[in-house]
């Protein structure tokens, strides 16, 4: 009669570091904020959604880059502010806001209208704006957060119970 005994406690406890480190995803998740910051500008940048290029603007738009708006105040003074328009998009992508809250990392917009750009919709007097997909992620981001958290679970697996 044979009798073997396998100790794999340390096994088990490499388990939970590697369970524990998936739970653990915030310090990740935060060094994932600039990545995502400068995919979401490349989209705008390159003026291409997940399809493909965003549709263009009707020709006669094409030369309004800027824009002067001037308030009256009572008493006759007046204020002038000139708003500079870079690219298809205005300045939609340059308000983004990366957060990364627990297990998670998002990209928002506070912009009211950011949405009418995102899906397209009827804004101002009937116009209709085109669907410019600006808020997704790219391969090369997807791709790079798969490495990111898979390193942080190995480095766990590494650096925990299992040497």
């Amino acid at each position: 009669m044979f009798l073997v005994r396998v100790d794999d406690s340390r096994v088990q406890a490499g388990f939970r570091d590697v369970a524990a480190a998936a739970r653990g995803l915030t310090k990740v998740f935060q060094q994932l904020r600039a990545p995502m910051r400068r995919d979401q500008a490349d989209h705008a940048r390159k003026e291409e959604g997940p399809d493909g290029p965003w549709p263009a603007r009707k020709s006669e738009q094409r030369a309004l880059k800027t824009y002067a708006k001037v308030r009256r105040k009572r008493g006759g003074a007046t204020t002038a502010k000139v708003y500079r328009y870079h690219g298809l998009l205005g300045v939609v992508p340059n308000v983004v806001q990366v957060r990364a809250i627990g297990r998670t990392v998002f990209a928002r917009w506070p912009i009211k209208w950011a949405s009418a750009h995102a899906d397209g919709d009827v804004v101002g007097h009937g116009v209709k704006l085109p669907a410019r997909s600006f808020a997704w992620v790219s391969e090369q981001l997807g791709d790079l957060a798969n490495k990111m958290i898979g390193d942080h679970i190995k480095a766990a697996w590494d650096d925990g119970h299992t040497r």
